[in-house]
């Protein structure tokens, strides 16, 4: 899809990834293991995402439209979803598959059933204020990719299910 390496900078920093020089032994090894991981998560949770951020109708358009005629509106979607304009480009695809990803880890599958993993020389600590600030980051980011929607009706208004865009609120550490 869209996401790279890249956009797991700052708030979002996935420890481990290749993103400029190369790297030799056990670090190779770890960077191998961590994009095999973050690759399946982009996979399984981009495409979410963007279905609950645009709804169906628009996402179809936009998938369809990205290798159709009018390509240009939608590579203007997105642009404005995957804002990689920058030295670090950010998208709230990022922080959505960030969220998965680091909720995910939090315990891990064995045949006895679910465990919290020790770490040596570290003590495991907890990541739900992480996991909202990132978050409660991507919100900002939503409203403006909605409000560019809104301004450009013209090209996505026949695709717009306005139910679809109460669906990301806050988050708290409480549960509230």
């Amino acid at each position: 899809m869209y996401l790279t390496n890249a956009y797991f900078q700052g708030l979002i920093y996935l420890p481990n990834l290749a993103t400029g020089q190369p790297r030799v032994g056990i670090g190779q090894m770890l960077v191998a293991v961590a994009e095999t991981s973050l690759d399946y998560f982009i996979q399984e949770y981009e495409r979410e995402f963007l279905v609950r951020l645009l709804g169906i109708r628009l996402y179809d358009a936009f998938t369809s439209g990205m290798s159709g005629q009018d390509k240009e509106k939608w590579e203007r979607l997105r642009d404005t979803i995957f804002n990689a304009t920058t030295p670090f480009p950010t998208s709230p695809a990022a922080n959505y598959v960030y969220f998965q990803l680091i909720r995910n880890g939090i315990t891990t599958t064995t045949m006895k059933g679910e465990v919290t993993p020790e770490q040596d020389y570290a003590k495991n600590a907890s990541p739900d204020n992480r996991l909202v600030m990132a978050w409660n980051a991507m919100l900002p980011m939503i409203r403006s990719i909605r409000q560019f929607i809104i301004d450009n009706k013209a090209d996505y208004g026949d695709y717009v299910e306005p139910a679809c865009w109460s669906e990301f609120r806050p988050i708290n550490c409480m549960g509230i």
